[in-house]
């Protein structure tokens, strides 16, 4: 079980809006924190956009899949932002094929930088 330590979303905020790292194998555990953090704030703040960098993403759930969508719809729906997918791998690529997001999600190749501090979400265990 020494394997849950790779598996991770971590949480930063700077002037460009929110930007999230997912590395390894998201599952529904990982995904709870994360929309108790974000999507409250999206109700109250106007987040100009929200980054998921999927670079280091190995798989994801229904669930993660699910609140990229409903992030998407809250920052649109708030600042007229987008989620922007960023770098996914090969794995993601065909899940979001495979559903039917691959052309719903803006999904980009462009390497972007991290806020310095990131938080690291631990899943509810």
């Amino acid at each position: 079980m020494g394997n849950t330590n790779t598996d991770m979303i971590m949480i930063g905020r700077d002037p460009r809006g929110y930007f999230l790292m997912a590395r390894g194998n998201i599952r529904a555990s990982l995904c709870f924190p994360l929309r108790e953090a974000l999507l409250a704030q999206l109700e109250t703040a106007d987040v100009p956009a929200v980054y998921v960098d999927l670079s280091e993403c190995r798989y994801m759930d229904s669930t993660f899949i699910g609140l990229l969508v409903a992030i998407d719809k809250k920052v649109q729906k708030g600042s007229g932002g987008r989620l922007h997918v960023l770098r996914p791998t090969a794995e993601c690529r065909d899940i979001f094929e495979q559903i039917g997001l691959k052309n719903f999600l803006l999904i980009e190749e462009r390497d972007m930088q991290a806020p310095e501090a990131m938080a690291v979400l631990s899943p509810n265990a």
